[in-house]
């Protein structure tokens, strides 16, 4: 699951789902697990992450171009 912060909402999202319309300016932060993470740590390079780590939050720019890239 991919979880969406933004300022005012919470939206969950899974791989194969239509992506809701959500603009770059309004996130704030972005966190997965499970199949989520796992197809964002095979498929981004350069992400920082925690090795052996079971769900990830990312922030600001990071979050914005992992949510846009999916």
């Amino acid at each position: 699951m991919i979880a969406i912060f933004t300022n005012n909402k919470t939206i969950h999202w899974h791989l194969g789902q239509d992506k809701p319309d959500i603009k770059d300016y309004e996130i704030e932060s972005v966190y997965a697990d499970e199949e989520e993470l796992l197809y964002i740590l095979v498929n981004f390079s350069n992400i920082p992450f925690r090795p052996r780590s079971k769900s990830m939050k990312w922030y600001g720019d990071l979050a914005k171009l992992i949510w846009g890239n999916l």
